[in-house]
């Protein structure tokens, strides 16, 4: 009873909005947190960046083995041996060491807050959205509390996942780079422009990270928004720049339903919400329906 009489609370003071329509579309634009992005890439730099001074520690004594093994173009197999064996000692030792300063570093809590940044700017934005649109003021703590546990917490569990396996991901591949480059006969100068340029590499992988993952993040929280609000539809909206793909420019301002994603890849028929798709910057501008208005006013 005490919802039936909530919603129909909602509907009044909303009515005069819908002017006598069935639906409303936001009179506010929603916007991608850049803000949400910059600090998980930083977040992620600054992780990244606890393998440079201990790969620094071990550089001198990796290059001494290195040129002590390497005999001009001919390998020998005992060669390769002793260098994969004391480059695997080294390794582990970098390991060990890595391993310790990623516990000192506490992702899961650096990454809790930038969760909680996004969840506090979404919150603000909808409320916003909400009461410029609808006329409607929302309960300050209603999407404060529980409503959205579940999908963050899954979220900074999954990105603690990733995020963890970057360092030692990175020092595999340094090892793989020495490892190929011995066999080609390199010099240990050239090892280290390429471990440097692997370095830079991940780094820029951790820009895309961020931005993929941030965008995911925003997605969820505005559709769990939005459907709770009843709004079974919204705009599909783009960043409006350069970097927009064309498959997304082409459902910008189109309508579409929740529980129908639209194709985002025609080749492959795959289907995302505004977010959900690779690096996405594209938003979903909510479409309310005033038989199905549900706020917490």
């Amino acid at each position: 009873m005490a919802d039936v009489f909530m919603k129909q609370l909602v509907k009044n003071q909303a009515k005069k909005k819908f002017y006598g329509n069935n639906v409303l579309i936001s009179k506010v634009s929603v916007r991608y947190k850049d803000s949400i992005e910059r600090e998980y890439r930083r977040v992620l730099n600054d992780y990244i960046r606890l393998v440079k001074p201990i790969f620094n520690e071990y550089l001198q004594s990796i290059a001494e083995v290195y040129r002590n093994e390497v005999k001009g173009i001919t390998v020998r197999h005992d060669d390769k041996h002793s260098l994969m064996s004391a480059i695997q000692s080294m390794l582990a030792k970098m390991s060990g060491a890595l391993a310790e300063k990623m516990q000192a570093f506490d992702i899961q809590l650096k990454l809790s807050s930038i969760a909680e940044q996004s969840k506090k700017l979404s919150v603000k934005e909808w409320k916003n959205i909400v009461s410029r649109t609808l006329g409607v003021n929302i309960l300050d703590d209603y999407y404060l509390g529980d409503f959205y546990r579940d999908a963050v917490s899954q979220w900074v569990s999954d990105n603690v996942d990733m995020v963890k396996s970057i360092p030692q991901d990175l020092l595999g591949e340094m090892k793989t780079i020495i490892e190929k480059s011995y066999l080609a006969g390199e010099s240990f100068t050239k090892v280290t422009e390429r471990l440097q340029k692997q370095y830079h590499l991940k780094r820029n992988d951790a820009k895309f990270l961020a931005r993929d993952q941030t965008a995911k993040l925003n997605s969820k929280i505005t559709r769990m928004q939005q459907e709770t609000a009843g709004c079974s539809e919204y705009i599909w909206s783009t960043s409006g720049d350069s970097r927009v793909r064309d498959s997304h420019k082409k459902l910008n301002g189109k309508r579409f339903k929740w529980s129908e994603p639209p194709i985002v890849d025609e080749k492959t028929g795959r289907r995302a919400h505004p977010g959900e798709d690779y690096q996405c910057r594209c938003v979903a501008i909510p479409v309310f329906s005033y038989d199905n208005l549900n706020l917490p006013i």
